[in-house]
């Protein structure tokens, strides 16, 4: 095996997923999924939690149908590429992001029970 980019998390939706089209006819659609980790502090003996954000790009038509009826505080399981990308924002200013893209055939998303 040459190498492998394959990241899978479980989590929240944060919002409602948003659909976006192109004038070629194509779709994606984003949206943001929380994780979690809870500990026991060893000091005061308090839980304490630490909630990671992650973006998610879905460019899987085959399933974008399914993720469009999905809501925010839905359960989800997520497998794709992690990929890391530039834009210039409304403000002028570059940018970095960093999100999970799913793409056909090697990745997947959808709703878990909870």
């Amino acid at each position: 095996m040459k190498s492998l980019n394959k990241t899978t998390i479980i989590g929240r939706l944060g919002k409602d997923p948003i659909e976006k089209a192109f004038p070629d006819g194509g779709k994606i659609v984003n949206v943001t999924v929380a994780t979690s980790i809870s500990w026991k502090d060893k000091n005061s003996g308090e839980w304490q939690e630490k909630v990671q954000w992650h973006n998610v790009c879905i460019k899987n038509t085959y399933i974008i149908e399914k993720v469009m009826q999905l809501n925010k505080g839905d359960l989800v399981y997520c497998e794709g590429d992690l990929e890391y990308r530039k834009y210039t924002g409304s403000d002028g200013i570059e940018k970095q992001i960093t999100e999970i893209v799913v793409y056909p055939i090697r990745g997947m998303f959808d709703r878990i029970g909870d």
